[in-house]
């Protein structure tokens, strides 16, 4: 009986042993920052959970390490997962581990107790250790190249992205503190500029963007400190832009940065991190002359309504500080690519004009007011429409196409002479309008004569 009983102990011991044995970690010890694997080495045909139904999945549970476990102790998880229920080579359980001591255990029952005899346990556990955070900097994905900027009191822009940095922690969490800089300016020039999280990653000012921190200087050449509150998260790569904010103050000339150095500190070791990867410098910014080009471009075109193919004239006016600016007088919308210039004339106390034949229904003035290649801003375009008619001897050209009488089709004919007349005369003058009805008289005259003789020519 005794024998018997040993036995039994033994088979039960090896079972528990068996259990416990069949889960583990990839490896004794982690740094923060890296990722903790499980391993199952039950038998093949073998479930860490044993049911006449066994499941699928089951959860393992990352918990706070024991000397010992006993049965029926109760147990808080620090974080779980789901894994095989069977045999697997390496699973993935914990990507962010906290530095600290663990088990893993799979609770079968699902009632936050440890079954001795029937769930796995690994109680060697694991340990995590913090690693000191390390901060990298590189410019951004969208660099930002050299540039000009007037200030346009017609259509303030007053925010001008000089550079964009790229920035990654790793091993941890590290809280951002300061931003060394230095200010390459004219002298005098006052200058401030702000700091900004770039949420959506474009490299350009957006309301969902994050304001982090903000200086003003005055000097020419001036080394600055940027104060940073901002936690920058393990392994995620983030976007900071730096912007001018502008004024009309600012001084004409060259402006550019150098970001010396980023300060942080890590947020599980406490200890002060400087980025590396720098110093990084911005491209340069020149600052133009305030834009004294304004109004907005006024098109009219004389005579109109205007014969066809007459000479008509495009003036221009309605701007002021436009001197010695070009005109350009298109034929279709300013902005688009592919468009044919029908002219153009150099403003002279803010007007001028250009000669040209009346063939079209639309003309399009354009003028670049601000300097920067295009017509697409306040005031640089206008668009006129021109009425053009026809003169009599078109008419009676255009009458005589149309009418094209035979002795066998005088009906139609007629038909389509008055449509043609209609055509040409629908929008003219009262005068052209009775000339319109005596020609019809006549056309009906002749048809009717027409008639009349066609016995006696048979």
């Amino acid at each position: 009986m005794k024998r018997r009983f040993i036995v039994v102990f033994l088979i039960l011991l090896l079972n528990v042993f068996l259990i416990s044995a069949s889960i583990r970690t990839n490896k004794e010890t982690y740094n923060t920052g890296e990722t903790v694997y499980a391993v199952s080495s039950v038998g093949g045909n073998d479930n860490l959970c044993r049911s006449q139904n066994p499941p699928q999945t089951v959860k393992m549970s990352i918990v706070e390490n024991k000397d010992s476990w006993n049965d029926g102790d109760t147990f808080t998880e620090i974080t779980s997962s789901e894994i095989p229920n069977s045999r697997f080579s390496s699973k993935k359980i914990w990507e962010e581990p906290r530095p600290g001591s663990y088990d893993l255990l799979i609770d079968c029952n699902n009632d936050q107790k440890y079954n001795e005899a029937s769930e796995p346990l690994f109680n060697k556990g694991f340990n995590v250790v913090i690693k000191d955070g390390v901060l990298k900097s590189s410019f951004g994905d969208k660099n930002i190249t050299s540039f000009s900027w007037q200030y346009d009191s017609e259509e303030p822009d007053l925010n001008n992205e000089i550079l964009v940095l790229r920035i990654i922690a790793e091993n941890e969490d590290i809280t951002l503190n300061n931003l060394s800089l230095e200010f390459n300016s004219p002298e005098n020039a006052s200058v401030k500029l702000e700091i900004y999280v770039d949420k959506n990653n474009d490299a350009q000012l957006n309301p969902v963007d994050n304001l982090i921190g903000e200086i003003e200087t005055t000097e020419k050449k001036a080394s600055a400190s940027v104060n940073l509150n901002y936690v920058l998260s393990l392994g995620a790569y983030e976007s900071f832009i730096l912007v001018y904010k502008m004024s009309q103050n600012y001084l004409e000339g060259s402006y550019s940065l150098k970001v010396i150095s980023i300060e942080g500190t890590g947020v599980i070791s406490n200890k002060q991190i400087t980025s590396f990867g720098l110093p990084i410098s911005s491209d340069t910014m020149t600052v133009l002359k305030e834009k004294s080009c304004l109004g907005a471009l006024n098109l009219a075109l004389t005579p109109s309504p205007a014969e066809k193919n007459s000479v008509i004239t495009a003036r221009v006016s309605d701007l002021t500080g436009c001197d010695n600016k070009n005109v350009y007088l298109k034929t279709d919308a300013c902005y688009l690519f592919l468009n044919i210039d029908l002219g153009s004339c150099v403003l002279k106390d803010n007007k001028c004009e250009i000669k040209n034949v009346a063939a079209i229904e639309e003309y399009y003035a354009c003028v670049d007011k601000n300097g920067d290649n295009d017509f697409n801003d306040f005031g640089e375009s206008d668009l006129e429409k021109l009425e053009i008619f026809e003169t009599v001897k078109e008419i009676e050209e255009n009458v005589t196409s149309e009418i094209n009488l035979t002795e066998t089709q005088p009906a139609p004919i007629t038909g389509q002479a008055i449509r043609g007349l209609k055509k040409i005369f629908g929008n003219q003058s009262a005068l052209l309008t009775a000339l319109t009805i005596i020609l019809i008289f006549i056309l009906l005259v002749l048809v009717l004569i027409l008639f009349r003789l066609k016995p006696v020519v048979s």
